[in-house]
């Protein structure tokens, strides 16, 4: 099971969610920092054995985080990077046509591998750490590739300036969603809850 934690950063006024995977030893924290960039930042993995390849993962059984990751990548997979946030009065497929949201989709999404992929926005591609999202098995793998062979892994999505233009969006609504399942322990911490058992169930039956 997938803990969350909360911390408010009173430099940004925004939260750091740290994810921890006790059973695998784990820890991955979500954050904003000061320039208004969203951050992934795999701080913790041990027992790993390769050292530039590390991995987070989300199963089924951690539902609620599993759902935002399923949104997120559904999102991309579509090609829904702008959803109702804009001031414009039209409709999302009509935003998402005319603001060419396919091209970033293209870049994110392999649809051969089923994966999808971002590069940090530090560096120039591919001389930068990198972020691979793909389900297997009821499973979301969060693969991390540090190029820098340094103790943690960094991915940042820029708002302004980034190879992938908008498609920080979909990244940024799952970091927004947090917030909703963070502080209801019938959501976020659900092991003993038969609600959540039965929606699991539901959803094995579903994608067996």
């Amino acid at each position: 099971m997938i803990e969350i934690k909360t911390k408010h950063d009173n430099f940004t006024n925004n939260n750091i969610y740290t994810f921890i995977n006790k059973d695998k030893n784990q820890i991955l924290k979500w954050y904003l920092g000061n320039n208004g960039d969203l951050y992934w930042h795999l701080v913790n993995f041990r027992n790993q054995t390769n050292d530039d390849n590390h991995e987070f993962e989300i199963s089924i059984e951690d539902y609620p985080l599993y759902q935002i990751i399923e949104n997120l990548a559904d999102e991309i997979k579509n090609g829904d990077i702008f959803i109702n946030d804009s001031g414009f009065n039209v409709s999302h497929s009509n935003i998402n046509y005319h603001m060419n949201a396919r091209y970033i989709t293209n870049e994110i999404y392999n649809p051969k591998n089923d994966e999808l992929v971002w590069f940090s926005d530090d560096e120039k591609i591919p001389n930068t750490n990198s972020v691979w999202i793909k389900k297997e098995n009821n499973c979301y793998h969060l693969s991390f590739i540090n190029i820098y062979k340094s103790p943690s892994t960094c991915i940042r999505f820029k708002v302004n300036g980034s190879f992938y233009g908008s498609g920080y969006l979909p990244f940024l609504r799952a970091y927004s969603r947090v917030e909703k399942i963070k502080d209801n322990p019938m959501i976020a911490n659900f092991a003993d809850e038969a609600f959540v058992k039965q929606k699991v169930l539901e959803i094995k039956r579903e994608v067996a």
